[in-house]
């Protein structure tokens, strides 16, 4: 079993990620539920949350509930 020191960036990030999407997914779908008018166009534009989020380095964020919030908006 890899150790998290011997993971590369890339694997690091995607820990991070699966950790942050599984902590987040449901509050913040609800919030983007909240701004539109069917779920399919919330479940659309989480989708496109995640992908931004896989974008960017997860752990140089000083507060992810608030990039993610921010995001929605």
């Amino acid at each position: 079993m890899k150790t998290v020191m011997n993971l590369s960036m890339a694997q690091k990030n995607s820990i991070s990620i699966t950790e942050t999407v599984k902590k987040y997914s449901k509050k913040l779908f609800g919030f983007i539920r909240g701004k539109v008018k069917s779920s399919e166009d919330a479940e659309d534009i989480l989708q496109d949350i995640w992908y931004q989020l896989s974008n960017i380095d997860v752990d140089n964020l000083e507060n992810v509930n608030a990039w993610l919030h921010r995001v929605a908006r």
